[in-house]
């Protein structure tokens, strides 16, 4: 993995430990010391404390590399990976998993670290700009008349009304999707991001070899 690809991915982490670890230090000073609260900030850290380094023992191992994957398998472990996630608590958002039953139809041969950098900076952004008590929509499909390609369709609400959203999904003004360009054309695959009503709707196209 490249240095500066890999030093976004173990972004990601370290800002929700930085945010777990505020969280616990208000806890504290306010004298609250909710211990469940606090322990789950505590779990939380080890758990991303982890993740960082396995991100960076896979960097030396993961350059070209191509796996098979389940790709329902793949982004459900990512969204477990979020589920304490301090601001998925406080929005009280919600995820809603779809995919095609047909589990051949779920397989592909990619490079697991590229894949990582796309679903974890799209699903970060949903659920740092989407509204409250909403859901994040991912559905996962093959098209009847393109069996070569796994579709992935993530969706949820925001603030239609706040005129920073524009430039938050564009590439050229968030670091995180113009990474998610770049890690698209890497493996070959295709990606759109518009918005439809009050709905902003990703979806990206894996081949499946």
């Amino acid at each position: 993995m490249e240095l500066n690809h890999l030093a976004h991915e173990v972004i990601n982490p370290l800002n929700i430990i930085v945010g777990c670890a505020e969280l616990t230090i208000n806890e504290l000073e306010n004298k609250k010391l909710e211990k469940d609260k606090i322990k789950t900030y505590l779990d939380l850290i080890v758990k991303q404390s982890l993740e960082c380094t396995n991100l960076l023992k896979k960097s030396l191992l993961c350059k070209n590399k191509k796996v098979n994957i389940n790709i329902y398998d793949f982004i459900k472990n990512i969204i477990l990976n979020y589920k304490n996630h301090p601001l998925l608590k406080q929005k009280n958002l919600k995820f809603k998993l779809d995919y095609n039953k047909l589990k051949d139809y779920n397989l592909c041969v990619e490079n697991e670290c590229y894949l990582k950098i796309i679903f974890n900076n799209i699903i970060l952004n949903s659920i740092k700009y989407g509204l409250k008590n909403s859901k994040i929509y991912i559905n996962i499909y093959t098209e009847l008349l393109d069996k070569h390609q796994i579709n992935i369709l993530i969706k949820n609400k925001f603030n239609i009304k706040d005129t920073k959203i524009q430039n938050i999904f564009s590439s050229s003004h968030n670091t995180g999707l113009d990474l998610v360009e770049r890690m698209v054309k890497l493996i070959k695959g295709e990606w759109d991001i518009r918005q439809i009503n009050d709905y902003f709707n990703v979806e990206i196209k894996i081949p499946k070899k």
